[in-house]
């Protein structure tokens, strides 16, 4: 069950618009998180380097890390998943053709 900008929605509900920068340029970074016991291990660490990334891209946040900290803890508990890994992907969101990136983006958030 993925969170995607601020939801919990069914992967059949989840959507990317088609004009999404991330989608279409790979403008946008991710990390890869380990869970085991039921929980994200250095989700810390991992919300950090997000944070660095994205301010060498100049990605503003959409969320703060305590609402990402609670999204990751919900798809854990949604999928019940003792050992494994999340991915936490952020885009630049929607823009106009081009690579000129918008003036104000709203990131998507997955």
């Amino acid at each position: 069950m993925p969170w995607l900008n601020g939801q919990l929605i069914s992967a059949e509900a989840a959507r990317i618009d088609p004009a999404d920068r991330g989608f279409t340029l790979g403008d946008g970074l991710f990390e890869t998180i380990r869970v085991r016991d039921g929980a994200a291990v250095w989700l810390d660490r991992h919300l950090a380097r997000l944070a660095e990334g994205r301010a060498v891209l100049g990605i503003p946040a959409r969320f703060d890390d305590a609402v990402l900290a609670e999204a990751c803890a919900a798809v854990i508990a949604a999928e019940g998943i003792e050992a494994g890994a999340l991915r936490l992907t952020v885009s630049r969101g929607v823009g106009p053709r081009g690579v000129l990136p918008p003036a104000s983006p709203v990131p998507t958030v997955l």
